[in-house]
């Protein structure tokens, strides 16, 4: 019950583009979270990673940005002033790899 509290509590925030509501290193973690609470197919994990992909990936920054392209601008984040535009794109690309970096703890089925 505990677990499950807790991942109703991190879709009731999920991760959303608009100004002031980023927050990358939240992202990441509830990522994680949900991840292995919930992953593949679960309603709370589901939900979070289209929210999530829907944030991050069309925030990258392309070719059109010049040598920041790959990237993600750091400014927009509730944390980026403290590790720029190198911090924002290494937290967003281990949030994408969260499906590749861990094998889930809980295999319920």
């Amino acid at each position: 019950p505990a677990l499950e509290a807790g991942a109703k509590l991190l879709v009731a925030d999920l991760p959303d583009c608009s100004e002031n509501k980023i927050d990358y290193y939240y992202w990441c973690y509830g990522s994680l979270a949900l991840f292995q609470y919930d992953s593949p197919d679960g309603k709370y994990w589901k939900n979070w990673n289209e929210a999530m992909k829907e944030a991050l990936v069309p925030s990258q920054k392309t070719k059109t940005d010049g040598c920041a392209e790959g990237s993600w601008a750091s400014d927009v984040d509730r944390w980026g002033f403290e590790g720029g535009r190198i911090y924002a794109t290494a937290i967003n690309v281990l949030t994408l790899e969260v499906y590749y970096r861990y094998e889930r703890a809980l295999r319920r089925k």
